[in-house]
């Protein structure tokens, strides 16, 4: 699905797609869409997304969690945040290195912590 046409979906039917459905549409697209559509997509659902493509496409994953831990800052959840960063650091072991994989796995874990999260 292009980025256009994904422009063209509106806010609502957005909010309804799963994080398997996600999985059909290229992190860039996503990224092209407007704050206000994606914003309506859940930050959990693209963490889930990120965690999944960490290892068969790192760039990516790396769209999708950068978005979801941005939408959990603003929503204040802590959980969300923490598994964005898990996916950051997962996607980072193919690419960015140990050190920056270590940096989000460290901060995924304070955050789960945190939240209470036993993942």
């Amino acid at each position: 699905m292009s980025a256009s046409a994904l422009g063209e979906v509106s806010a609502s039917a957005l909010g309804e797609v799963s994080a398997s459905a996600l999985g059909e549409v290229s992190a860039s697209a996503l990224a092209e869409v407007s704050a206000s559509a994606l914003g309506e997509v859940s930050a959990s659902a693209l963490a889930d997304e990120a965690a999944r493509l960490a290892s068969a496409d790192p760039h990516d994953a790396r769209v999708l969690a950068a978005r979801a831990l941005e939408l959990a800052k603003v929503e204040k959840d802590l959980a969300t945040q923490a598994r964005a960063e898990r996916a950051l650091g997962l996607a980072a072991m193919h690419g960015e290195g140990v050190s920056v994989a270590l940096r989000h796995l460290r901060r995924a874990v304070a955050l789960a912590r945190r939240a209470g999260d036993p993942q």
